[in-house]
C-alpha cells in the first residue's frame, strides 16, 4: 500500500483532479457509447466490467511487481493503465463494430459474435506478443517491466472478455 501512498502524496492536485475526472469519464462514456452503438444493454454491461477488470488488473500487478522484479514503481509506470486501456478498447470497439453491422442480418445470432470475438482476441494476443517480443531487445530493465505489465495485463483482460462474453451470450 507504501506504492499507492507515495504516488498520492507525489501528485499535484491538478494531478489527482484530472485523473479523477479522466476515470470517471472513461467509466461512464465507454458502456453509454457502447449501448448507444449497440443498443444492447448485456454489451455495455461487459464493456463497464470490462474496465473494472482492467483497473482491479492493473492496481493488482503494481502490488506485485516489487515482489516479483525487485523494482520501484515510478512515474514511468503510469504508462501502463493508458496503453492496456487502449488495448481493451480497441478489443471492445472490435466487438462492437461486428455487432453494428451484422445485427440487422436475418441469420445473425450472438454466437457468431462469439466466434468473431475469438478470433479476434486470438489475433490481438499474437500481435501484442510480437510486438512485445520485437521491442525487448532495446529497453532498459524498467521499461521492460513497463511493456511486460503492459502485456500481461492486456493479455489477461481481453481474454477475460472473450470469457465474460460467453456467459453474457447464453
Amino acid at each position: 500500500m507504501d506504492i499507492f501512498t507515495n504516488l498520492w502524496n507525489n501528485w499535484s492536485n491538478y494531478e489527482k483532479i484530472t485523473t479523477l475526472i479522466l476515470v470517471i469519464s472513461i467509466i461512464i462514456f465507454i458502456p453509454i457509447s457502447v449501448y448507444f452503438f449497440t443498443k444492447n444493454k448485456k454489451l455495455s454491461i461487459l464493456s463497464l466490467t470490462s474496465l473494472l477488470i482492467i483497473g482491479i488488473l492493473t492496481i493488482a500487478s503494481f502490488l506485485f511487481i516489487p515482489f516479483i522484479f525487485d523494482i520501484h514503481i515510478s512515474n514511468m509506470f503510469k504508462l501502463v493503465p493508458l496503453m492496456c486501456l487502449f488495448i481493451n478498447i480497441l478489443n471492445i470497439g472490435t466487438m462492437v463494430g461486428y455487432y453494428s453491422v451484422n445485427r440487422k442480418k436475418k441469420d445473425f445470432e450472438l454466437i457468431d459474435l462469439h466466434q468473431e470475438c475469438m478470433r479476434d482476441t486470438f489475433k490481438l494476443s499474437v500481435i501484442l506478443i510480437l510486438l512485445f517480443c520485437l521491442s525487448t531487445i532495446f529497453l532498459s530493465a524498467t521499461l521492460l517491466t513497463v511493456i511486460l505489465t503492459s502485456l500481461v495485463v492486456s493479455l489477461l483482460t481481453i481474454w477475460l472478455n472473450y470469457t465474460l462474453l460467453i456467459k453474457f451470450v447464453k
